[in-house]
């Protein structure tokens, strides 16, 4: 057994088929194949279920999947971990997802971490809730930035950074009362509105129907998309309203656009850091968290 077999194995067990694993490897699937019943051969069990629908992981293969990961992670990044007590030599890439409602906060953290680590660089994945929790899993990022109440985090580290007001971007041209900075659900109900839900998680869309509904009242919703981004340019296209985080709409300006605090809401919106405790955290992310003041020993 060997590193490269480990990489074979753990490409095919996220991929869940032979054909993707080896398109993803560039390599031919006779060798892949070969590579895996090998494996298999050496641990002395099956790793996989062949099945109509692909590989699914036999109870050996998902114990085996779990040290892989854990191992391929820390020798791909053995160098970073030798002068981890030299901060100034902290080097290497940080891996982090995030909800666009999230990059506020994460910003300013990353400024400050640049500041004393510039040798340090970033990839940055966005997505919906479900699909970053699944990168996370796959170790393809370490930290994980998302909002409550949207996403299952199971038995992930999940650590609230701040709490946040709902707020309404709504068209200037839409709005009855541009002197007031803020609005009931009542006269929000009103208007034409862009919800942000994705089909899998848990969106602020059923937050606000459970409200909306405590007050038999219907709102007007005319939209429904899985991305801020496109939700506030549709906002400022003047199609409708949609309700955002109070940090995000902070930084996007609009001369267009009215930002209004929304009144009677029976929650609020915390951007919290994710991780998983159970898996080897590198010196790069575990300095990113010293500086949110999170501590990775108490999980």
């Amino acid at each position: 057994m060997d590193i490269k077999q480990l990489k074979y194995f753990v490409t095919v067990a996220n991929e869940g088929q032979i054909t993707k694993a080896a398109q993803k490897l560039f390599m031919a699937q006779p060798p892949l194949s070969r590579h895996i019943i090998e494996l298999e051969k050496e641990i002395g069990k099956p790793l996989f279920l062949r099945t109509k629908k692909g590989l699914e992981l036999t109870s050996a293969g998902e114990a085996l999947l779990q040290k892989a990961q854990d191992l391929i992670f820390q020798i791909e990044n053995l160098k970073y971990y030798i002068n981890d007590d030299i901060p100034e030599n902290l080097s290497g890439i940080l891996k982090i997802g995030s909800l666009i409602s999230c990059t506020p906060k994460l910003t300013d953290y990353l400024k400050k971490f640049a500041s004393l680590h510039p040798h340090v660089t970033y990839k940055i994945w966005e997505d919906t809730p479900n699909n970053l929790l699944d990168l996370l899993y796959k170790r393809e990022i370490e930290l994980l930035f998302l909002r409550t109440p949207t996403f299952n985090a199971g038995s992930l580290a999940v650590v609230p950074i701040a709490a946040e007001q709902f707020y309404l971007a709504v068209p200037a041209a839409m709005d009855s009362c541009p002197q007031r900075d803020y609005i009931s659900l009542e006269e929000m109900a009103e208007l034409p509105l862009i919800m942000l839900h994705d089909g899998k998680s848990i969106g602020y869309n059923e937050l606000f129907i459970n409200d909306f509904a405590n007050l038999n009242i219907k709102p007007n919703i005319i939209c429904q998309c899985s991305n801020s981004s496109l939700a506030i340019m549709l906002v400022f296209s003047g199609l409708g309203a949609t309700i955002m985080p109070q940090q995000l709409l902070k930084h996007l300006p609009n001369k267009r656009t009215n930002i209004k605090r929304i009144e009677g809401v029976s929650s609020d919106t915390k951007p919290v850091v994710i991780f998983n405790p159970k898996q080897y955290i590198s010196p790069m992310a575990k300095k990113l968290l010293e500086i949110m003041d999170v501590d990775v020993k108490l999980f």
